[in-house]
């Protein structure tokens, strides 16, 4: 049971080589997932200066390859702690040892994915989607609201 640990960082290009699975945890942007290798992916948390949590479409909306822009945009970016990491890594366990996913897991997932793929940056930066590449579905289950839109969102609070 062999896979990588990276942040994305060009390291994990050895593993993606030699077709090891990768999990790619604290990644920034999020739109540049590695959608084309057997990978899971869960990116950095992003928050607004209100405290409230960015949602998938805003992470893509604000995908941003300098630290700076983030923090003119008043995001504020967060690490993942030591036990989402940890449960990251589970899932990838999980995955290798073929533990097949609930009905719940594969329709966030497809959600993920639907979203993820007809967002207007997807077709510059993605050609191809291997069968295998997730989304942490980890992450999904900690942050019930990645979903939404900003108006569901408000209308939350």
């Amino acid at each position: 049971m062999l896979f990588f640990i990276s942040t994305g960082t060009g390291l994990d290009s050895v593993a993606k080589v030699f077709k090891n699975p990768v999990l790619i945890v604290n990644l920034l942007p999020l739109m540049s997932m590695a959608s084309w290798v057997d990978s899971i992916t869960i990116p950095k948390r992003l928050f607004w200066g209100d405290g409230k949590e960015l949602t998938l479409l805003e992470h893509l909306d604000n995908s941003y390859t300098d630290t700076n822009q983030y923090k003119e945009k008043g995001i504020k970016v967060v690490d993942l702690t030591p036990d989402e990491i940890k449960s990251a890594a589970h899932e990838m366990i999980e995955r290798l040892n073929k533990i097949p996913l609930t009905d719940k897991q594969i329709q966030n997932q497809n959600k993920f994915w639907d979203i993820f793929e007809h967002h207007n940056l997807y077709s510059k930066l993605h050609g191809f989607r291997d069968k295998n590449a997730s989304f942490g579905l980890s992450f999904l289950n900690n942050n019930p609201d990645f979903y939404l839109n900003k108006q569901e969102y408000s209308s939350r609070l």
